[in-house]
């Protein structure tokens, strides 16, 4: 596929779909294995918890996001990590670097516009799905750009 465009919309939607598939399930694994609290923390959730929008907004937010960090990939990180050659390492670094975005813009929303409280027992829960799930879309996006543009 020629159009970039399409091909980061593609990957975008493709990304955020694996990634909030990841997330879900490891919330309801991690509620069974630590034995803590997690049915009511879920991507959607989150934003939920903390901008107070309606729960369509929230998931429209996420696949938005997900298509702009697909965007982010193609015209800016995909030719500086194709030096790589291994769509995989592209994918972790990038989605690590997305993670850590993610992690400021949490913090920043902290600090200015509402406190984000987490159930008990679940920050570092939260934090590790989290980055795994990043990573998980960090892949998701390089291997869809590979497959498309090529």
């Amino acid at each position: 596929m020629e159009n970039k465009i399409l091909q980061s919309i593609f990957a975008g939607v493709g990304g955020v779909i694996i990634m909030l598939l990841f997330m879900e399930a490891m919330f309801i694994a991690s509620g069974y294995i630590f034995n803590i609290n997690t049915t009511n923390i879920n991507a959607a959730g989150i934003l939920l918890g903390i901008l107070s929008l309606p729960v369509l907004l929230t998931w429209v937010i996420n696949f938005v996001a997900g298509i702009l960090f697909a965007f982010t990939y193609n015209y800016f990180f995909k030719d500086i990590l194709d030096k790589l050659k291994n769509d995989y390492t592209e994918g972790v670094i990038f989605g690590i670097f997305l993670f850590i975005i993610t992690m400021a813009i949490v913090y920043l929303i902290n600090i200015t516009i509402k406190p984000v409280v987490y159930p008990e027992g679940t920050f570092a829960v939260f934090i590790v799905i989290n980055l795994v799930s990043h990573i998980f879309f960090g892949i998701t996006v390089a291997k869809f750009e590979d497959k498309l543009s090529g």
